[in-house]
């Protein structure tokens, strides 16, 4: 089970996709309409731990949207 699960709607599988303990926020886009609600892109850099035990860098876009009073993971990609 991964810490988001409650606040998600993708997955983002630690044995496939590696581990997220600390991350830092450089970038948080402006909300945009989208559907009954609005959405924003949160781009976020952190040491990941792959399955082999290998830490790497990477650029994360993590895509939110607003669902009542919280919000909500509905996309998650890679930059390198």
């Amino acid at each position: 089970k991964t810490a988001l699960q409650a606040l998600s709607t993708v997955i983002f599988e630690p044995h496939d996709d590696g581990i997220v303990t600390v991350f830092k926020i450089t970038a948080v886009g402006s909300e945009q309409p989208s559907g009954e609600g609005v959405t924003k892109n949160v781009t976020l850099t952190a040491p990941v731990k792959l399955a082999s035990g290998e830490i790497v860098s990477k650029t994360l876009v993590v895509t939110m949207e607003r669902r009542g009073d919280q919000w909500v993971i509905t996309g998650v990609a890679t930059l390198r």
